[in-house]
Formats: C-alpha cells, structure tokens, sequence
C-alpha cells in the first residue's frame, strides 16, 4: 500500500503496522529498518510517536542498550504527554 500510494493519508500507517507485524514475528532488524524509513519519510505522521517508541524497543532488543536509552530520550523530548513518552520514561527508569 505504502508504495503503490506514498502520498496518501495512510501511508505511514500502514509501514507502521508492516514494521509491527516484523517484530512481532522476530524480525526484529527489518521492522528496525522499515521504522527508520517511516520516520524520515513521515516525520509529521500520526504513527511518529509509536514508531519512534517501537524503534527503541527493537534497538534494546537487538542489544543496543546505550542507543535504545537515547531513543526512548527522544520520544520523552519530542513527545512529551503522549502515552508513548510515559511508555518511554518508564524504560528509562528500569534501566
């Protein structure tokens, strides 16, 4: 969908969901990847928030602790309010 209509409102839901449905089936590197796409391409999105927080799930969960922290940062930063940045700050505190 994302492809064929890359201008249209839901473009970057549906990478976003792509990028969920990879990392749910163990993916974790390729849902990393399509994320990182999403938000370059969608910075303004309405899936921004959720797909910077799930970049930094599939980061730690590569093992990227240090760079997964700053992600979660970010997300606190950007997004301040958000159920997203409350799921961040959480992160943040356990580690």
């Amino acid at each position: 969908f994302s492809r064929r209509y890359p201008s249209h409102a839901n473009a970057d839901n549906a990478r976003y969901w792509l990028a969920e449905c990879l990392f749910r089936q163990g993916q974790v590197a390729r849902a990393a990847w399509v994320l990182r796409r999403m938000l370059a391409r969608y910075p303004g999105g309405n899936k921004a928030p959720s797909a910077l927080l799930k970049l930094a799930l599939c980061v730690r969960r590569l093992g990227r602790r240090a760079k997964a922290s700053k992600i979660f940062a970010q997300v606190v930063q950007l997004y301040p309010g958000t159920r997203e940045a409350k799921v961040a700050a959480a992160h943040l505190r356990r580690h």
